[in-house]
């Protein structure tokens, strides 16, 4: 059984990207970690036991360039559709799609994230 899930995710400037899902996600924890050579991965705790990885793009191609390609798809389920996407810059419109409301958005490195209605 799977207890806890941890999205990596590769980034060009950890603090941008780190800064969005602060600023728009009110996260339960930030904290970083010092990797070697001095590259810091930043972990985001959305919800107990959902995290977010997110890794400098330089450390991946030296120290994992067979993942650097892979890119996850994330979909949020909020509460508050309407004032996740009032807040949002750049949010797309909200489409219904097999009888979900959901837009999606970009982060600030143009990873595409979709917010769904919690139902």
């Amino acid at each position: 059984m799977v207890e806890a899930v941890r999205i990596m995710v590769y980034v060009r400037d950890v603090g941008v990207v780190k800064q969005f899902w602060v600023d728009y996600f009110k996260p339960l924890e930030v904290r970083e970690e010092v990797l070697p050579e001095g590259y810091v991965n930043v972990v985001i705790t959305l919800k107990e036991g959902i995290e977010l990885s997110l890794f400098p793009i330089p450390f991946i191609e030296k120290y994992s360039p067979e993942v650097l390609g892979n890119t996850p798809s994330l979909m949020l389920s909020v509460a508050d559709l309407d004032g996740y996407h009032d807040a949002l810059p750049a949010a797309g419109d909200i489409v219904m799609i097999n009888g979900d409301r959901l837009f999606n958005v970009p982060d600030p490195e143009g990873h595409y994230v979709v917010l769904r209605e919690f139902k």
